[in-house]
């Protein structure tokens, strides 16, 4: 459909959304909502999975593979209006995006508004809310951890706040946080977020690619106009700030650097600068470059038909035989088993 059809789909109301409003609509008055409640089609609640407290499972968590049971690395909804607010936490970054009107959220303990245009990307593993209680329009974005090591690996190699927040979080467990851009009435942006939103609804050959294609189009558009309207509740520390220009040469540099050549770089020792990277990422040097070796590697093996030998000089490693070895160690396949596995079907 044209945008201007799924601007219409958005601003109606789904049959999930009109129950939600009546829910909201009864809990005004003790009597209305006890008749409400008493009347509910039990059958239609299980079907649509609705979430009320009194008589559905709220979840407090959604894991990696509520994405993965789809066969998505993306997925974009509607938030259906009315929605009563709970906490919860999943394994993917989520992003939603203010359409129309506004909503709040309570991210961390943090109560915050947001308006028309606004942005944020969350963390896995941060405890949120969101309250919708109006005609208003939010879309949520939900992308899988592993996308971010896999189709956007150009994404975190830049210099950025979207390389140093997806990268520290990608390496720092412990870390919660989130962004907030303020993108006012950015047009482009919309019809971006518009095009993806059609493309998952379509499901039509290629969407999947065109999709995890748009989201990238999507982030270049919002670094260039919008790099500087960002805030960061959990402002990035000195030292972490380090840590991510550390990642970033090893990122630019993957095949050819060195703990040598790094400390050199950094002005550290090798023992404090070893220490550092361990501290701050839970993975030692030889690790964190093995990792980035691999992954452009699969890479590059879903994505050409070059050698297995020209793609072990392209990532870094000098015999094919230690590359065939490590790539068996870490996926439990060769990397001619992991082409004929991961190759699309044409």
């Amino acid at each position: 459909m044209d945008n201007a059809a799924l601007i219409n789909w958005l601003n109606e109301y789904t049959e999930d959304e009109l129950f939600y409003k009546q829910y909201y609509e009864s809990k005004k008055d003790d009597e209305t909502f006890n008749n409400f409640i008493k009347n509910i089609d039990i059958n239609f609640v299980k079907e649509k999975n609705i979430l009320i407290p009194e008589c559905s499972f709220l979840p407090n968590y959604m894991p990696d593979d509520w994405l993965a049971a789809g066969e998505v690395d993306i997925a974009l909804f509607k938030h259906y209006r009315y929605t009563p607010s709970f906490f919860h936490r999943h394994a993917f970054f989520e992003m939603f995006y203010v359409f129309s009107g506004s909503c709040s959220q309570e991210i961390s303990g943090n109560k915050v508004q947001f308006s028309e245009g606004d942005l944020c990307i969350l963390s896995p593993n941060t405890k949120h809310s969101i309250s919708v209680f109006d005609d208003s329009i939010v879309i949520n974005v939900l992308i899988r951890k592993s996308t971010f090591n896999e189709s956007f690996f150009e994404l975190l190699t830049g210099r950025n706040i979207l390389s140093i927040f997806f990268t520290e979080i990608l390496y720092e467990k412990s870390r919660k946080n989130y962004l907030t851009f303020h993108t006012g009435n950015d047009e482009k942006l919309k019809n971006v977020l518009l095009d993806m939103l059609n493309e998952f609804i379509s499901k039509n050959k290629y969407s999947k690619k065109l999709t995890n294609a748009l989201l990238i189009v999507f982030f270049a558009y919002l670094l260039q106009n919008h790099e500087s309207n960002v805030e960061a509740p959990l402002q990035v520390k000195e030292e972490s700030n380090l840590i991510a220009k550390i990642l970033t040469y090893i990122e630019d540099n993957y095949s050819t650097v060195t703990l040598e050549e790094l400390c050199t770089n950094f002005h550290f020792s090798t023992a404090y600068l070893s220490k550092l990277i361990k501290i701050s990422t839970g993975l030692n040097f030889t690790d964190i470059v093995r990792n980035i070796k691999l992954k452009r590697a699969c890479f590059m093996l879903k994505s050409t038909n070059i050698s297995i030998r020209d793609i072990s000089e392209a990532v870094g490693y000098s015999s094919q035989e230690h590359f065939i070895r490590t790539f068996k160690k870490n996926f439990s396949m060769s990397p001619t088993q992991y082409r004929k596995e991961n190759t699309p079907k044409i």
